[in-house]
């Protein structure tokens, strides 16, 4: 309404200034004998009417503003110069300064000055546009305004009823017609502006004083105007006299006010009936909104933005045992436990600035809140928030979860108890096939010791390899199984990368030689020192590799290692391997790493396999951070990778083996022959089996059917080592373990368990048993072997006669066994002696650096442990382990491993201290012995 009031006055200016241009006379007055508007006057009201037109909002920018007041600013001072020209008298000049005008007869006024009556009204409605925005001087903006308007209706009444009077003062300036109306609109434009404000408040207003306002003003204003102006022309023609006139005129302005009481009252009547329709609409819809809330079957609480309680529903009531009328009004602290104040309060205000206006129920951790009882309920939440007419308000809405958090206990321990089941019944399968597969593997592996004819030779090399592969199938199976069920442990310690490569490619090249495959092995930038889990990183890349030898047929196989980056949280290691074979169709790569999925699932297959061997990389690269990829182009080739992240690793660089090292079993019968071993087996064909492998290396052996007669056997007896199966009848291998270990003399002596199950929980249980190692059925030969050299104690052998300084090999052999290291209980002096290509004189001088250099590493580790300082003594811990390790004494660097493992598994202080006692011990005597050696 301003706006389009300003743009009217302001074209009201513009076309009389052009009617004074182009000399028009019918533009700049109305009639020919009525006042004309003056030049000075239509630049105001264009200057005023375009301040009013920008005026119709506060929110302009200070450009706006600056030029708004400039405009008014021209206005002010023109009706202020105007007005000081009829003052004093003077002419200042301003009245001819931009249109030269002749003299109105019809003005009563110098030539081309504007009536004083008009630079008044002009002066009111520019003040009153100036002092829009002045809050303390909006009553005296709205009262210029009314008395602008008020000049400016005078001169229309004077011109309506004829009364020079009212649009002239005295005989000296008439205010022209449409200079009265641009003045009226102009002014009640600049009350418009701000309607919510002042006088215009109450027309605008949505009430029923607004209603009224606006219907009984136009009628009250415009009524008796007209009525008067009726009477007067009524008398001017002779048609009314007198007291007839008067009557008249009474009797019609008691009609009119008759028909606006009516109208105003009927218009009140149709409000108040439409306000009880809405309210009784209103208490429908409340009525409906209460039900709907009552019927929730969760808590519903609403906040005001005090964080007090406005709304209640009947499953909060039910849900806290508190009444509605109890909660209105306190805030929702009531409702928590007195250590969640501070968390609720911080959460609020973290809520209340987030941009997020909902919060889904479950998003986050349920929280704990307090019944009348002062019982606490675990529950969800759910928060939304809602601004109404500038008031904030919260919704919550609370589930109780204590049942659903039964339940999914319940399920917890259901589905424990569903992978208890499946694991013992994963071992009782594994024991089952693995019991079998030792019997035809090792009857296998005594008919290729003895003489056989070469079909014979041929057919047993099949079995074995049929046997193998289907134990291979096994040991997937198992593996797959401890993934999925969450207890594959990675075992992390130093690793060596060259060493991990050449045993890769050593396990393949043999197969890869046969088929004329070149294998290579890039090692990029990698450290060669990692740290990590050696058997797991062995077996992911194995499986590639054994891929990559099964699908080439020619061409060559890299094994590589690529450092994709180095941070300070570690190593990211890329490994591939990559191979010329026949390469994989594009739409068998997405399924080739799920399980027992492979690229061609024909009948017509050429290659096996159980196509697990690609899932267990996946979940073994995902344990060790990484992923796993392929690229492949058929007929080309392909490269299998997988990242791991690893850290850099200390350790030196590892010694290469002697040329002549003995095999396993050569060394048995060279250092153990006559050693009395006692093996404890049920199953016996197994029992025949290891007994022919023991004999087979110079061991006597004693055989027990089950773990009873095994425990008094050793009642008899002290045998070197015992050889115990785990699952047995009358008593278990665990038992007897147990029953053995509490006789007199057999605190120390070795006992390794043999399983057909290969879960890592019963290594655990073994070595809580009592036992000192662990063999996986089938029983590997080499890998009994090395249990046992690592584990039999070393014997004194008489020294034989002196003989020339040279001798066979055998009596050179037999003489160093007689040599003073030889006799050291904690010391494998053979694997020592290896490592330094069987120097005496070098591997004493070793020992002796091994006793300056670890003896102050005992003293800082126990003191680090006394201290409760575990974790700092890790680092000289795993520097004794490796020098232990170099030197061969195997029971030093076993104990240091279990400290190491217990300490990083955060196991009890009593434990740690144990185990640190135990290292400590059998590092002193093997000081002591070592030492002694000076002395011999």
């Amino acid at each position: 309404m301003a706006k389009s009031s300003g743009v009217a006055v302001a074209g009201l200016g513009v076309v009389v200034l052009v009617g004074w241009v182009l000399t028009v006379p019918w533009l700049t007055r109305i009639q020919p004998d009525f006042a004309s508007m003056k030049p000075n006057t239509a630049v105001c009201f264009l200057f005023a009417g375009i301040a009013l037109a920008t005026s119709s909002t506060s929110a302009t920018t200070r450009a706006v503003r600056v030029f708004r007041a400039s405009m008014l600013g021209c206005v002010v001072l023109i009706c202020l110069l105007t007005l000081a020209e009829y003052l004093l008298p003077a002419d200042l000049g301003i009245d001819q300064l931009l249109i030269r005008v002749e003299v109105d007869p019809h003005a009563h006024a110098p030539a081309g000055r504007m009536a004083e009556a008009t630079a008044a009204g002009l002066l009111c409605a520019a003040l009153a546009l100036l002092l829009l925005d002045a809050s303390p001087w909006r009553p005296v903006a709205q009262g210029a305004a009314t008395v602008g308007a008020l000049i400016g209706l005078l001169a229309c009444v004077g011109y309506a009823y004829g009364v020079e009077a009212l649009y002239g003062v005295g005989a000296y300036s008439t205010l022209a017609l449409h200079t009265a109306i641009g003045l009226v609109v102009l002014c009640l434009g600049a009350l418009l502006a701000r309607p919510s404000e002042g006088l215009m408040r109450l027309l605008v207003d949505k009430g029923a004083g607004g209603m009224a306002a606006r219907r009984l003003l136009p009628y009250v204003l415009c009524g008796p105007f007209i009525l008067g102006w009726l009477l007067l022309f009524a008398e001017r023609r002779g048609q009314v006299q007198g007291t007839f006139g008067i009557a008249l005129i009474t009797v019609a302005y008691t009609l009119l006010f008759a028909l606006l009481i009516w109208r105003t009252a009927n218009a009140l009547h149709l409000s108040e009936v439409g306000r009880t329709a809405m309210q009784r609409h209103l208490r429908h819809h409340e009525l409906r909104f209460d039900q709907i809330i009552g019927s929730v079957m969760d808590a519903v609480v609403v906040l005001d933005g005090e964080q007090r309680i406005v709304l209640f529903n009947p499953a909060a009531e039910e849900m806290f045992t508190r009444s509605s009328s109890d909660m209105l009004g306190r805030t929702l602290e009531t409702l928590l436990p007195q250590s969640a104040w501070a968390e609720h309060s911080s959460f609020v205000r973290e809520f209340g600035a987030r941009g997020s206006a909902k919060r889904r129920m479950g998003a986050e951790r349920a929280v704990f809140a307090v019944r009348a009882d002062g019982q606490h309920l675990p529950v969800e939440v759910s928060i939304s928030k809602l601004d109404v007419d500038g008031q904030r308000y919260y919704t919550a809405v609370l589930r109780d979860v204590t049942e659903l958090r039964e339940r999914t206990e319940q399920a917890r321990l259901a589905a424990e108890a569903a992978n208890r089941m499946k694991s013992a019944f994963l071992a009782n399968m594994s024991h089952e096939i693995r019991t079998p597969l030792n019997a035809i593997i090792g009857l296998t592996k005594l008919l290729q010791r003895t003489g056989s004819t070469p079909e014979q030779t041929d057919r047993l090399g099949k079995i074995d390899v049929a046997a193998r592969h289907l134990l291979s199938v096994v040991n997937d199976i198992m593996d797959l199984s401890k993934i999925e069920a969450g207890g594959f442990q990675l075992d992390l310690t130093d690793l060596h990368l060259t060493a991990l490569f050449d045993n890769v490619q050593s396990i393949i090249c043999e197969q890869a030689r046969g088929k004329g495959i070149d294998v290579r092995v890039d090692l990029d930038a990698v450290p060669l020192w990692l740290h990590g889990d050696l058997t797991r990183l062995g077996q992911a890349l194995l499986n590639y590799a054994s891929n990559a030898v099964k699908f080439t047929d020619k061409g060559c196989i890299t094994l590589r290692a690529v450092l994709v980056e180095e941070t300070v949280a570690g190593l990211l290691v890329r490994f591939e391997v990559q191979d010329t074979g026949a390469g994989v169709a594009a739409q068998a790569l997405p399924r080739l790493f799920n399980a027992f999925e492979q690229a061609d699932t024909t009948v017509t297959r050429l290659h096996g396999g159980s196509g697990l061997g690609l899932a267990i990389t996946k979940h073994l690269a995902q344990l060790m951070g990484g992923e796993v990829g392929v690229t492949s182009m058929p007929g080309r080739g392909s490269t299998f990778w997988f990242t791991a992240r690893l850290s850099r690793g200390l350790g030196p660089v590892p010694a290469v083996p002697s040329t002549v090292q003995l095999r396993p079993e050569e060394q048995l019968r060279r250092r153990h022959t006559g050693a009395r071993i006692l093996l404890v087996e049920d199953n016996e064909v197994n029992r025949e089996v290891a007994t022919e492998l023991l004999k087979a290396v110079g061991l006597e052996v004693d055989s027990a059917v089950n773990g009873q007669v095994a425990v008094e056997k050793a009642q008899l007896l002290a045998y070197d080592l015992v050889l115990m199966d785990m699952q047995m009848p009358v008593l278990d291998g665990l038992s007897a373990t147990r029953s053995i270990r509490a006789l007199p003399g057999w605190s120390g002596r070795p006992i390794i368990g043999l399983s057909a199950n290969a879960f890592s929980e019963d290594r655990e249980m073994c070595l809580q048993a009592g036992m000192d190692d662990f063999v996986a059925k089938p029983v590997e030969p080499d890998v009994l072997f090395n249990a046992l050299l690592r584990w039999l104690p070393s014997k004194p052998v008489e020294a034989g006669p002196r003989g020339p300084p040279q001798r066979r090999p055998a009596e050179a052999a037999a003489i160093m066994r007689e040599l003073p290291m030889w006799r050291l209980t904690g010391l494998d002096a053979a694997y020592g002696l290896q490592m330094v290509n069987g120097s005496e004189t070098v591997f004493a001088g070793v020992l002796r650096s091994f006793v300056e250099s670890s003896v102050p590493d005992i003293e800082l580790i126990q003191s680090a442990l006394a201290a409760h300082q575990a974790s700092e003594a890790l680092p000289r811990i795993q520097s004794l382990k490796r020098a232990a390790g170099s030197i061969g004494a195997a029971s030093l660097h076993a104990m240091l491993v279990e400290l190491e493992l217990a300490i990083r598994r955060s196991r009890s202080f009593a434990l740690v201290q144990s185990l640190g006692n135990e290292v400590a011990a059998r590092h002193a005597a093997l000081v002591t012995e070592i030492r002694a050696l000076d002395h011999r």
